[in-house]
């Protein structure tokens, strides 16, 4: 085997590992949220952005009722789910007992799609590298 077949193969199989950790940790983070967490129902109030090009970055105030009947508003950035939302839509959210006014939208894919990025990509980066050194 060549010297650098055998360190790419390492190399490969070490951000596999590394890839698999990660998808295990926030598997388990996100785990723990959902399970602690309370899921309402809110309605968009206002969405924005700022950047340009590929560094934009999308925002929403939305406004919900919490489970002691209090209203609430919360301000939410990120490029996924958020750049999709229309003033008036509704949308899933959760938040924690512990801090009513921090939400987070409820979906598949913002809650799970970290998890299966770095679950595909550290099991085919892992079973490239194991495959390389195997010659």
């Amino acid at each position: 085997m060549e010297k650098s077949t055998k360190k790419s193969g390492i190399t490969l199989t070490l951000i596999g590992v590394f890839a698999l950790a990660g998808c295990v940790f926030i598997y388990s983070q996100k785990s723990d949220f959902l399970a602690n967490s309370v899921a309402v129902l809110g309605t968009v109030e206002e969405t924005g952005s700022s950047g340009t090009g590929d560094s934009k970055t999308y925002s929403a105030i939305l406004s919900y009722t919490d489970l002691d009947g209090n209203s609430r508003t919360s301000r939410i950035m990120g490029e996924g789910s958020v750049k999709y939302l229309d003033k008036g839509e509704s949308v899933a959210l959760r938040y924690t007992p512990e801090s009513p006014d921090s939400v987070v939208i409820d979906s598949f894919w913002d809650n799970w799609g970290l998890v299966l990025i770095l679950g595909i990509v550290g099991l085919v980066m892992l079973i490239g590298g194991v495959k390389s050194l195997k010659g």
